[in-house]
């Protein structure tokens, strides 16, 4: 740190290196010679039929160096600027892309510390910009960059040379990319910063745009290939939007209380894909609404086939010919929903009387739907929707809006399994009292507070399922309702206390 009269210098430079080993090692054989636990070893297997031994070593590791300056002048005038150089190892990125590079700029000026800001309602104000970037593999798996060898787990790979033998070869089972490169995000935000009535009512307001180039994504080989794909730079996402936040805390006499509430408005949009790829499709296991990665649309938008009611005659579900050429195939398909919502919001609220404390907080979004997924199609007796019962097509019923039991499987990629996610959720509601201190000080104690509580036990929203907010195991499968278990109610009795 350095100063020179009223300007303030602050320099950072630093290094950092992580290596992780990781080594597993897999063992089994059967069967056992006796039926017990205490025979459960590998020493105990009657025969070597089923023996199977497999592991593997692989390291992580990162290496960065970063340095960053600050500068401010009478706490009015605030500059930032920082550089990053990160390194990946051979577990995550080919040599030639390994390392990356990200800086980073931030600027603020507190104008109303000006000596020509009038003196008004606002007691602080303050504007800031700042640009920069940032590299990520989050969506990385270890070596997911390189074609693997495999000669174990299939019978497909015993293979006969003319002498009446089986012989085991080696194929490789993942497709390689030495051109995968960093995942970079670019963003720039603007923002406003005011505190007014003494610091009682408090407003923040930005502008953000982040355009993230290069995006890590599952790539979809054709079929042919043979193998898993590899991990693919598909793309550039555009996320922007506006945060809006506002909060007014005050106190009467004894009574305190407060409130809050945010708001964000979102654009999310594929705005380049790479050329080489028409659009990425997930592939869901034997589920039909599936999430696709395509220029002009959201990531991984759903997509599948739109309906027009129920045949009065056959009882099928109408499927849409969007290109009127008498087919229904893969050109038919559209975008039927999205699940990046156009705006999530939040509020809290909370008070205390003497010893009385109230809190209640709520979150929500809308502009999004889910498509329930947790059934398969392959699976005839496996559970479906209620929803798909009522109102369904029979021959006594032939105005239906559902169609009849055992559909066509077109039905399963259609729009009458998506829906609206949107949701309110009251996260919490929570009573509690503090025990009076005179009282603490004649049984020795420094504090007790009983309280009473509601988490997530208030839930609104149209969607069917079990859960609206529902969870993902991948980014390809976001907005897929496959049967997470649900966010459960809880009523919650406490006793706090201090000695």
């Amino acid at each position: 740190m350095k100063n020179f009269g009223d300007h303030n210098f602050t320099f950072l430079a630093g290094l950092s290196a992580e290596s992780i080993a990781h080594r597993f090692t897999n063992a089994q054989g059967g069967p056992l010679i006796r039926e017990d636990e205490n025979y459960a070893d590998l020493s105990y297997i009657s025969g070597q039929t089923n023996d199977f031994v497999s592991g593997a070593s692989y390291l992580d590791r990162k290496f960065s160096m970063f340095g960053r300056v600050s500068y401010d002048y009478l706490n009015k005038y605030l500059f930032q600027a920082s550089l990053r150089r990160d390194g990946a190892g051979s577990s995550y990125l080919p040599p030639a892309n390994r390392f990356g590079t990200f800086p980073s700029f931030s600027a603020g000026w507190v104008f109303s510390e000006e000596d020509f800001f009038p003196d008004t309602f606002i007691n602080f104000g303050k504007l800031r910009a700042s640009w920069g970037m940032n590299g990520s593999l989050s969506n990385l798996g270890n070596y997911d960059y390189m074609s693997s060898i495999t000669s174990t787990g299939s019978a497909a790979l015993l293979y006969t040379l003319g002498d009446g033998v089986l012989y085991t070869v080696s194929v490789p089972n993942r497709l390689d990319n030495p051109d995968l490169r960093w995942e970079t995000s670019v963003q720039t935000d603007i923002g406003i910063d005011l505190r007014m009535f003494a610091s009682a009512l408090t407003f923040t307001m930005d502008y953000f745009y982040k355009k993230t180039t290069d995006l890590i994504t599952p790539n979809t080989p054709p079929l042919e290939a043979g193998n898993t794909p590899a991990a693919v730079n598909g793309g550039d996402v555009l996320n922007s939007g506006i945060e809006l936040d506002l909060g007014y805390r005050n106190e009467i006499g004894d009574f305190k209380y407060g409130i809050r509430g945010n708001i964000s408005f979102l654009h999310n949009e594929v705005t380049y894909l790479n050329p080489s790829i028409q659009r990425i499709s997930s592939t869901d296991r034997a589920r039909a609404v599936i999430t696709s990665f395509e220029q002009g649309y959201p990531v991984w938008y759903m997509r599948g086939y739109e309906t027009n009611g129920v045949d009065e005659t056959t009882g099928q579900a109408i499927i849409v010919d969007q290109n009127s050429d008498g087919l229904i195939n893969e050109n038919d398909k559209v975008m039927l929903g999205s699940a990046i919502p156009d705006i999530t919001y939040g509020a809290n609220i909370d008070f205390a009387w003497k010893g009385l404390d109230f809190v209640m907080s709520i979150q929500g979004q809308s502009g999004n739907e889910d498509a329930i997924v947790w059934y398969r199609s392959d699976w005839p007796g496996s559970n479906f929707p209620m929803f798909l019962y009522e109102d369904r097509w029979t021959t006594s019923n032939t105005d239906a809006t559902k169609p009849k039991a055992g559909f066509e499987a077109n039905t399963y990629m259609t729009d009458l399994f998506v829906f609206d996610g949107s949701f309110m959720r009251i996260k919490q509601i929570q009573l509690g009292y503090s025990l009076p201190s005179t009282l603490m000080k004649k049984i020795q104690m420094k504090s007790a507070r009983v309280y009473v509580s509601l988490d997530d036990y208030f839930t609104f929203t149209k969607f069917p399922g079990m859960d609206p907010e529902l969870g993902s195991t991948t980014d390809n499968s976001i907005g897929l309702d496959q049967g997470y278990y649900p966010i459960t109610k809880k009523v919650l009795f406490g006793l706090s206390v201090t000695f």
